[in-house]
């Protein structure tokens, strides 16, 4: 071959062997997606586990089916990169308002069969008796087989950089297996959405004809789930940075701020979509906003007002 693209994406991460079988549910496949549609006449008392993405849909998806999850989630709230304790409560009351019981800081301990289903253990040491358990813990990215195949990989992917060049002549790399150096936001890392790998294969394939460019995209994240439109921009609470945040309550708005040496860096909204693009662009053009801290905590003011460096 003259060029090769890598674009190996991931697989579900594994579960223990106790939590596999006929109770256990994964959101990747289209064929995860027809046995779980297949099953829902019959669960009843659902668990997810993991505050992802993919954990938000598997609860909308029980609560639109009358079946309101309960929800285990390692950290001390959902994506708490990104959202403060405010944001979250947010996030919590909504559950709530869902019949959704969500515990933090904790997760499953241990299973076993019971009256037809699970009696499920968690490691708070409380009792959930369950008949679905639907995972929505993450990926690893497929690099095994570049072992010892002289394509040097990072913490997560295949390393490349922002032309999505690997160390290996001729060979690219992308989607949710490229460990990128990210030109916006200076740092290698993994993005896992769809958009990010159709994207990314489109550059790629036009670097590999000889249309050399850097990818340049802010990372980020949406989802409309139980009424929210959730969206997450760039990078989360990282070291060295500061958040400011602004939140409506009674119109359940929701917006925060990560600013690193005076720029923008990363946001994170419930129910502010128009925003999005507004903020991507601050983003992407490393426009400082240092000057603007103390009006971003006003939903008042206008983000775009603020001029954004050609």
């Amino acid at each position: 071959f003259k060029k090769l693209l890598i674009a190996s994406g991931g697989r579900a991460k594994s579960i223990p062997e106790e939590l596999r079988g006929e109770f256990s549910y994964r959101l990747q496949t289209i064929e995860d997606a027809d046995r779980l549609f297949k099953d829902l006449y019959k669960i009843t008392s659902p668990v997810v586990v993991g505050a992802s993405f993919i954990g938000l849909e598997f609860s909308e998806i029980f609560v639109v089916h009358k079946t309101p999850p309960a929800i285990l989630v390692r950290g001390p709230h959902f994506l708490h990169e990104f959202f403060d304790s405010a944001g979250a409560e947010l996030l919590h009351a909504n559950f709530r308002a869902h019949g959704i019981d969500a515990q933090y800081n904790t997760t499953i301990e241990s299973a076993e069969p019971k009256d037809g289903g699970l009696k499920v253990i968690t490691s708070t040491y409380r009792e959930i008796k369950c008949d679905a358990i639907a995972f929505g813990i993450g990926i690893e990215r497929n690099i095994g087989f570049l072992h010892g195949s002289g394509i040097e990989c990072g913490k997560s992917g295949v390393k490349t950089n922002e032309f999505l060049e690997t160390n290996a002549e001729g060979i690219y790399a992308a989607g949710d297996v490229a460990e990128f150096n990210d030109v916006i936001l200076g740092k290698y890392h993994v993005v896992g959405t769809w958009t990010n790998a159709f994207l990314q294969g489109k550059r790629a394939g036009l670097n590999m004809v000889g249309k050399r460019e850097a990818f340049r995209r802010v990372p980020s994240y949406s989802i409309t789930n139980l009424g929210f439109h959730i969206t997450l921009l760039g990078e989360g609470g990282e070291e060295g940075t500061e958040s400011v945040v602004r939140i409506d309550m009674p119109h359940r708005q929701y917006e925060r701020f990560f600013i690193k040496d005076g720029i923008l860096c990363g946001a994170a909204l419930i129910n502010r979509f128009p925003d999005k693009p507004i903020l991507a662009k601050l983003i992407e053009t490393r426009t400082p906003v240092g000057e603007y801290t103390e009006q971003l905590k006003d939903f008042r003011f206008d983000i775009g007002t603020i001029p954004v460096i050609a």
